[in-house]
């Protein structure tokens, strides 16, 4: 099974982190990538706009984040800006833990090496969200 470490580190917004464990195992596990460690931080705009900066080159925060370390059994990192999550999910129409939810298995397929630069793998990886996040199990 995989072992799924969830970091909050939002001054005010929390989520409960044992359905994001379980939602990263779960997903892990369909993608037959199970016996890895993925790392699920939560916290705001400020420092996800200067991890953005700094690795991406753009001086502005976004939604998620992914750092593949692929070293031994620790597959990366997501990250996950909780004030763009807010904000997405009232745009969308859905709840705070919903938009989070979805944020999380995004990430996690960029670790996995799943991209959506092209309309093709951009399709794919929303299909795999779509299911992931439909599966309870």
């Amino acid at each position: 099974m995989a072992e799924i470490e969830v970091f909050q580190n939002h001054p005010s917004i929390k989520i409960a982190p044992k359905p994001l464990k379980e939602l990263a195992q779960r997903v892990l596990r369909l993608e037959q990538k199970t016996g890895f460690e993925v790392q699920v931080s939560l916290t705001g705009d400020a420092p996800v706009k200067a991890l953005n900066k700094r690795w991406r080159g753009k001086d502005k925060a976004t939604d998620v984040l992914s750092f593949n370390f692929n070293e031994d059994r620790f597959l990366g990192e997501v990250i996950i800006s909780l004030d763009r999550a807010k904000a997405q999910a009232i745009e969308f129409g859905v709840t705070l833990k919903a938009e989070v939810e979805r944020l999380t298995v995004h990430g996690i397929l960029h670790l996995i090496g799943y991209r959506h630069h092209k309309k093709a793998d951009r399709l794919d990886m929303q299909s795999r969200e779509n299911r992931y996040l439909k599966i309870r199990k």
